[in-house]
């Protein structure tokens, strides 16, 4: 239920982060 959690807000973060960046900024910021 933890990790459901998280998952949720790491996708509402993403959808957020994306109005304001563009795909490759967003995708250096989750990749290692």
């Amino acid at each position: 239920m933890i990790k459901s959690t998280i998952a949720e807000l790491q996708h509402e973060f993403d959808k957020r982060l994306k109005r304001y960046t563009g795909t490759n900024e967003v995708s250096d910021l989750w990749l290692p």
